[in-house]
């Protein structure tokens, strides 16, 4: 069962009627995206935003670099609930 698999990697625990519930709902995005298969594209240019005229002339503000809060030793709080941490940061499984 894919739900099953996915929510392993997310880490996430459910329940029959849960993982029942997910799977449907996959199921019918997945027959959506077959419906969307069979639209006659032929001549359209393909857009990576449908508003990408706007977003050329759009302002946007200057990124600004903002400190993690720490702790009192110096650690990020972001990684106090982390189930591992490894160099500083969240530790994470491989995946491939």
């Amino acid at each position: 069962m894919i739900v099953r698999k996915m929510a392993s990697l997310a880490r996430l625990e459910l329940s029959d009627a849960e993982a029942e519930l997910f799977e449907k709902q996959i199921d019918g995005v997945l027959e959506y995206v077959k419906l969307l298969e069979q639209v006659n594209v032929t001549g359209i240019e393909p857009l990576a935003h449908p508003h990408s005229d706007l977003i050329a002339s759009t302002p946007l503000r200057d990124d600004q670099i903002v400190p993690s809060p720490t702790d009192s030793q110096g650690h990020p709080k972001t990684l106090v609930h982390a189930p591992e941490v490894f160099d500083g940061g969240f530790k994470v499984p491989p995946i491939l």
